[in-house]
């Protein structure tokens, strides 16, 4: 619930342009408050949609020991919660049928419809439901709705289901189990259709499993991200030896989808590094080379961000920063934690939450952009640094709204809000766009093929709406791009010489 809190005017605007829209919300902030005003909100997922609706997937409680409840919300670009979805923007998680108790979110994924695929656990049971763009159940998922999802239940599995989509909006359940004697950690996946069935042509009748801890018995999953057919993991490995001794280590692991290691990957496949329980992101570049951000903790009052970019033999990349790193600090007395790590069109994002302590006290949201160098882009912001001032606690999650920039989701401890950055990436287009032809594409809306006029050989690349890489190839002149695997929605074609054109996938 908003609570009583004074906070910077959040109105200027960088010398390149980034700007922190005061007309979103109120005065550049969007609220979720959910009544009574006892209520804290938290969010776990926030997404953004074409026609500027911003919706947030996360729970409410009255305090550390009161039972979570989670929901969605869906407000209006000015603020106001949209009234055709749920009840007045606000929907409750629906229980499994005839399965009382307290529900659990465990994850979610979202379609180019707006609908949403939610991963649930209550009673001892797992299941996912889907919710369509106006906060109903969509009957035609699964049963009425719902998916059982029992393989998630049994004795040799650890964890609940993680709900995963790749640049092919191909829908995977990620979970973890601990099989054999002595136990050894897996991870598995389960490929699921936009219906809620298993798509029996993947892996094992729509299983594939891979084992993570190669050398090790037990480990705790710290991130898992799907990128270009594979699958990473990285994960804090366990292991007692024969004599009781204790250790502990990172490995980073590749698979392909199938559950097979890729041996370009480290050692075929596993890559080991010291524990680490200060980075807070990893993710992977388009090039497969590792990203990760951390903080190093000089003391309580003083934290500073480091990002480092790894080859995939599992060795620093020199060619990045300053031996492998980039760093930023505001100097004693100041606490900056990043929260997200991601690369767009060759840059180096680093999203991050910022505190001073001293006088004058500062609060803020920021970002931190480098090129693919690891050199600060001094374009950006104040020296490759944009701070969007915000009395906050973290950040916790960032939607990259297709090329205009970022909706940043914030909390002030139980207070829930969201701003939008404003800022023309500029990956949709080329300085040799300039004088090349306008594409028509045809047809559009398209089904299954999609033709352009006027244009020549060229490489291409099919973008979705939030600004994802979905396809890439090399276009024919007179021949058609093949786009039936696509799901239906919105997307962008840009040829390597040319400006984007939009199409509808129906």
């Amino acid at each position: 619930m908003r609570k009583l809190l004074f906070f910077f005017f959040l109105s200027f605007v960088s010398v390149s342009g980034q700007v922190v829209d005061t007309n979103y919300g109120t005065n550049g902030r969007l609220f979720v408050d959910i009544l009574p005003i006892q209520n804290s909100e938290y969010n776990m997922k926030t997404l953004y949609t074409t026609d500027q609706k911003t919706v947030n997937i996360g729970y409410y409680n009255t305090g550390s020991y009161s039972p979570k409840t989670y929901f969605i919300s869906k407000y209006n670009f000015n603020g106001t919660p949209d009234a055709t979805f749920g009840n007045n923007g606000i929907l409750s998680i629906p229980a499994y049928p005839n399965n009382p108790g307290e529900i659990t979110v465990v994850s979610a994924v979202t379609l180019d419809d707006h609908s949403i695929i939610l991963s649930c656990a209550a009673n001892m049971k797992a299941y996912l439901v889907k919710i369509t763009g106006n906060g109903s159940i969509d009957t035609s998922f699964g049963v009425n709705g719902f998916k059982l999802a029992d393989f998630l239940f049994t004795p040799t599995t650890l964890a609940y289901g993680n709900l995963m989509k790749d640049e092919a909006n191909q829908i995977f359940i990620v979970y973890s189990s601990t099989e054999g004697n002595p136990a050894k950690t897996y991870t598995k996946l389960c490929k699921i259709l936009s219906n809620g069935t298993i798509d029996t042509s993947f892996g094992n009748n729509g299983f594939s499993s891979m084992l993570i801890d190669r050398d090790y018995k037990f480990q705790t999953l710290k991130q898992t991200r799907i990128k270009n057919g594979k699958i990473y993991h990285f994960a804090t490995s366990f292991y007692y030896d024969n004599s009781g001794n204790y250790t502990q280590t990172d490995v980073w692991t590749c698979h392909f989808l199938n559950g097979t290691p890729d041996a370009s990957f480290g050692d075929n496949g596993y890559v080991y590094a010291p524990k680490d329980l200060t980075i807070y992101d990893y993710n992977i570049q388009e090039d497969g080379k590792i990203l990760i951000a951390k903080y190093m903790d000089v003391s309580s009052a003083f934290k500073y961000v480091k990002g480092s970019r790894y080859l995939r033999s599992g060795a620093i990349d020199t060619s990045f920063g300053n031996a492998g790193t980039v760093e930023y600090s505001f100097g004693q007395w100041s606490v900056h934690v990043p929260h997200k790590i991601i690369e767009i069109d060759h840059h180096v994002y680093i999203f991050s939450s910022y505190y001073k302590s001293d006088s004058p006290v500062e609060y803020a949201a920021t970002i931190l952009k480098y090129n693919t160098n690891g050199v600060r882009d001094t374009s950006f912001g104040t020296g490759g640094l944009f701070k969007a001032p915000a009395n906050i606690s973290s950040v916790s999650d960032v939607f990259v709204n297709g090329d205009k920039g970022f909706i940043i989701s914030v909390q002030k401890y139980g207070e829930l809000f969201n701003m939008k950055v404003d800022y023309n990436m500029n990956f949709l287009s080329t300085e040799s766009a300039v004088l090349a032809p306008e594409m028509k594409l045809f047809p559009n809306p398209v089904t299954d093929i999609l033709y352009m006029k006027g244009m020549k050989n060229d490489q291409f690349i099919i973008y979705n709406a939030a600004g994802q890489k979905v396809k890439a190839g090399f276009y024919t002149a007179g021949k058609g791009i093949q786009v039936q695997d696509l799901s239906k929605g919105s997307y962008w074609l840009k040829l390597e010489r040319s400006k984007a054109v939009q199409f509808i996938k129906k």
